[in-house]
């Protein structure tokens, strides 16, 4: 699972987006798949801008296709 997530965008509520990401993490971490738990940061609001989907194509290559990021 990746979550993308703008800074400002606090409809997002990217600060309780952390949370859950903290939270699951232990769990990814039980069944020794922590690779495939990530979040992504960027500045501004609302909204995708190409770098999220440009980060949405490098976690999907990576964890589809093992390539490096």
């Amino acid at each position: 699972m990746i979550s993308t997530d703008g800074l400002d965008d606090l409809w997002a509520n990217p600060i309780g987006t952390e949370g859950v990401y903290l939270a699951s993490n232990s769990i990814y971490k039980f069944l020794n798949c922590s690779a495939r738990n990530a979040i992504h940061f960027r500045e501004g609001g609302h909204g995708y801008l190409m770098s999220d989907f440009n980060t949405l194509l490098n976690f999907t290559d990576k964890m589809l296709f093992g390539k490096e990021v």
